[in-house]
């Protein structure tokens, strides 16, 4: 049999920023039936990425909201995660 996959090093679990980012192809720009595949490639994003790179990805995620979606998620001065975006994003644009 193989050696398991835990012997590999950390770092070969992950994809470099550029190729994670990929994975949301579509920015957001305030349409909520969009929200959904919008949240679902960011959280994608993260999964494949490096914990230590997550600020950095952050970055990236707020570049693909635009329109009005970004100036509600910009004008709010205490988003320094992903979930806090989400969470404003979702107040805003979900579909209820």
């Amino acid at each position: 049999m193989s050696e398991s996959s835990s012997d590999e090093p950390h770092s070969s679990r992950y994809i470099s920023v550029p190729k994670a980012v990929q994975l949301i192809p579509k920015p957001f720009k305030g349409i909520s039936l969009e929200l959904r595949e919008f949240i679902q490639n960011v959280e994608a994003t993260y999964e494949v990425e490096d914990p230590s790179d997550y600020s950095l990805i952050l970055k990236f995620v707020c570049t693909k909201i635009g329109g009005e979606a970004k100036t509600k998620v910009l004008s709010r001065t205490h988003l320094y995660t992903w979930e806090q975006v989400k969470a404003v994003l979702e107040e805003n644009y979900s579909v209820r």
